[in-house]
């Protein structure tokens, strides 16, 4: 489930990085890690385990290299790779909707367990965050660590349009 987050993606062909998962989400968190900090917040690196969570909810277990802060995840990614290409996609939830995550997940009334391992920004941020501060923060932290240039583009007025059509289907 996606709702009141910043997701962000990265593509790259393996040769720009490494063949190991884990240590391109290490390589991936370091310029997460340093947005988060430029916002005054405290994150650190989740640490690697051999558990597998069997779990639908992404953010309800950290694994290696994932980002957290005060001790709860801030930041929720999966990495898929095909011959010598990957893509890693992640989310940083801005604020987090309680009982629409209850009735998305079936989760009892009493979800404390989630509230104890998941945390968003407007949570840990003592301003208020615009979005598009948090992008810039973001690409420019990208550009620097990874030293190489960001480039922003738009959607296309077809991409709008598709956008735009398929927008309510997927929303309830």
């Amino acid at each position: 489930m996606h709702h009141q987050e910043l997701t962000y993606s990265f593509a790259s062909d393996i040769s720009l990085f490494t063949r190991s998962v884990i240590q391109t989400y290490k390589i991936l968190s370091q310029p997460l890690v340093n947005s988060f900090k430029r916002l005054g917040l405290s994150p650190k690196l989740g640490q690697q385990n051999n558990h597998k969570s069997t779990s639908m909810i992404c953010f309800k277990e950290v694994s290696a290299y994932e980002i957290v802060v005060n001790n709860k995840k801030i930041v929720g990614s999966a990495q898929f790779r095909n011959q010598n290409r990957f893509l890693q996609h992640g989310s940083i939830p801005l604020d987090i909707n309680w009982e629409l995550w209850k009735g998305v997940w079936g989760l009892d009334d009493d979800a404390v367990q989630l509230k104890d391992r998941i945390t968003s920004l407007k949570i840990e941020s003592a301003n208020t965050l615009d979005p598009l501060d948090l992008v810039t923060i973001m690409l420019q932290e990208f550009s620097r660590c990874l030293d190489m240039e960001v480039q922003i583009h738009s959607f296309s007025t077809e991409e709008i349009q598709i956008i735009e059509e398929i927008s309510g289907k997927y929303i309830w």
